[in-house]
């Protein structure tokens, strides 16, 4: 398998969605997914390597730092309620990821609005400042907050977090649609996390 130029940036397809991520190089890749991920295939034409783990496998491996990409995908079903998983997770992975290599990690949003009308059980979910917090803890400087839509499918859309970007793309989604001017309104006045199922954090070594 060969891996793709290192064009600027590099592009992860994941389903029907795309990532733009820098990662340094696009030698060696791990996933860290539950069952019915699709995404550690959908990377694969990406890099020379890709291993794939199961949340409660065993460990990554030896600290060398040897990988240029770490997905864990879909928090919740990997942690399993186990508060001290992405700790414990990141702190094995962290050290082997190459400078300038980069992680990606998807969850829950918790405040969607769906979810807080429904059924909604705080202590299921993981919380953005948390994990954002746990990601500073294992090292990570730099991190990105997206937004994703749908989920846990694979999303047709990925709006960073931050208002300007989600009131463009929902003027941009739902110009002719009855919502056309509530959803932009929401996403206005900073409240765009009630909009989308889905978060996700990229974080650079």
């Amino acid at each position: 398998m060969t891996a793709e130029p290192n064009a600027t940036p590099p592009v992860l397809a994941a389903g029907n969605w795309i990532w733009l991520l820098g990662p340094a190089r696009q030698d060696r890749a791990l996933v860290i997914a539950p069952a019915g991920s699709g995404l550690a295939g959908a990377i694969g034409p990406h890099f020379q390597e890709v291993v794939r783990l199961s949340p409660n496998g065993p460990a990554a491996g030896a600290s060398e730092a040897t990988l240029d990409f770490v997905a864990i995908d879909a928090l919740e079903e990997c942690a399993d309620g186990d508060a001290n998983w992405l700790p414990r997770v990141l702190a094995d992975v962290r050290p082997r990821l190459r400078p300038g290599g980069c992680l990606l990690l998807t969850f829950s949003n918790p405040f969607w609005g769906r979810r807080l009308v429904g059924f909604w059980y705080p202590g299921r979910y993981a919380r953005r400042r948390k994990v954002r917090r746990v990601l500073a803890g294992a090292g990570f400087g730099r991190m990105d907050a997206y937004f994703l839509q749908p989920f846990p499918a694979p999303a047709s859309s990925i709006i960073p977090d931050w208002p300007h970007a989600a009131h463009h793309h929902e003027q941009v989604q739902h110009i002719r649609s009855r919502m056309g001017r509530l959803r932009p309104l929401i996403a206005r006045l900073g409240a765009q996390a009630l909009l989308y199922p889905g978060c996700a954090y990229v974080a650079y070594a």
